[in-house]
């Protein structure tokens, strides 16, 4: 349950198998809160339902293809995700679908709503557009912030809020971008469509709170779209407004990376943007990460934070077949070393408001690192949550 004073935190992402034509999840909450939940599939109809205790149901996603539903949850009820399949069923060995749930207490959206703006602030990406043919190169990096003003309405809106329609002649060029946003808050997705292009792409859940997308383009016409995910008609809203950073990258002739069949990430350089800190008040993931080219005898990665309350860190990296350091500093000096051979891990206090860095030292190995990837846990948590 979650903490009916201090408040508490749930994230789930994960592939479910298909191993029945139904499965339930159940929970209980201490706290008014926020629950919203996702399901994604491809030729499988996937229907979802909230039920209360007496078995009412209060929100389903019932519509074929990717739907979501939101409401609020109150203490005293035994809730139940039910998520039913029917339809095709492609016969394929371990079928998946992937379900997504995020649950918080109500005032944590005081958080988001508060970075809210009054205009909408969105991306300008006219430079795809200036002389009618998509520049050879072009990066717009994910630092800023913006800002859909939704009016209370969570319905995705038709055209999407924003979308760019650009040109690709005589060239080739790798088109990728990142959005970053918050699930429960203000759940986003992003799509690339072209009459020439068949099947359209779309963005794909890597992480909380993140979808990515990546295409080769040729010559023909795209519109990129970036929209409030699907919900049911009847979804609850949360926030006056959807918080969104945007990383877009075109290059032309770019060869693919070798490791580009890794199922891995880059480390996130900050957690103060809108898909951690920026948004919320405790971070939590563990991934896959990739290792950094070594140009030296040791390389070093760092993610830079700033806790909106006095928190715990906590982080772990499982046992690996080469050796690395951790380095944790404050804005002004080095607060803990934590030296190991195949191994780290963090177990720290830190305080609101202040700026902190965590730095890990990789030492190159005596053999071939290429593709090498390590999985790093890392949680940090308000500290009335975890103490009471």
């Amino acid at each position: 349950g979650i903490n009916a004073e201090y408040g508490g935190n749930l994230f789930f992402l994960q592939d479910i198998l298909i191993g029945s034509s139904f499965d339930t999840i159940k929970f209980q909450v201490s706290v008014s809160s926020a629950l919203r939940a996702y399901v994604t599939h491809s030729k499988l109809d996937v229907d979802m339902y909230l039920a209360n205790s007496t078995l009412d149901v209060i929100a389903s996603a019932i519509r074929y293809g990717d739907d979501g539903l939101t409401a609020k949850v109150e203490p005293g009820q035994e809730y139940t995700i039910a998520v039913s399949m029917g339809g095709y069923h492609p016969d394929t060995f371990c079928s998946t679908y992937r379900l997504l749930i995020a649950l918080a207490p109500l005032p944590d959206v005081n958080i988001y709503s508060s970075k809210c703006t009054p205009e909408d602030h969105l991306p300008n990406l006219s430079a795809l557009t200036v002389s009618g043919n998509v520049p050879d190169s072009y990066n717009l990096t994910g630092d800023t912030v913006y800002s859909f003003n939704n009016h209370g309405n969570p319905l995705p809106r038709e055209g999407g809020i924003y979308n760019l329609t650009f040109s690709v002649l005589n060239k080739t060029v790798v088109f990728y971008a990142e959005l970053e946003f918050n699930f429960l808050w203000g759940d986003m997705r992003m799509s690339l469509k072209s009459p020439d292009l068949d099947p359209s792409f779309y963005g794909t859940e890597t992480h909380r709170n993140r979808v990515e997308l990546g295409a080769l383009l040729t010559n023909g016409t795209y519109t990129f779209s970036i929209d409030l995910s699907p919900v049911q008609p009847t979804a609850v809203p949360f926030a006056p407004c959807d918080l969104f950073n945007l990383e877009l990258l075109v290059i032309k002739n770019w060869e693919i990376p070798e490791c580009s069949y890794v199922l891995a990430h880059e480390l996130p350089k900050t957690l103060d943007t809108v898909e951690y800190f920026g948004t919320s008040n405790w971070v939590h993931f563990q991934d896959d990460f990739f290792l950094p080219e070594f140009t030296a005898r040791f390389v070093e990665q760092e993610i830079t934070f700033t806790p909106p309350e006095d928190s715990y860190l906590r982080i772990f990296l499982e046992v690996h077949s080469f050796t690395l350091e951790v380095y944790f500093y404050n804005s002004s000096s080095l607060i803990s070393e934590h030296a190991a051979q195949t191994f780290g891990k963090v177990f720290e206090k830190v305080k609101k408001g202040e700026h902190y860095s965590l730095v890990f030292r990789f030492f190159q190995p005596d053999f071939d690192a290429s593709c090498l990837t390590y999985n790093l846990e890392l949680a940090i948590e308000p500290v009335l949550c975890v103490d009471t």
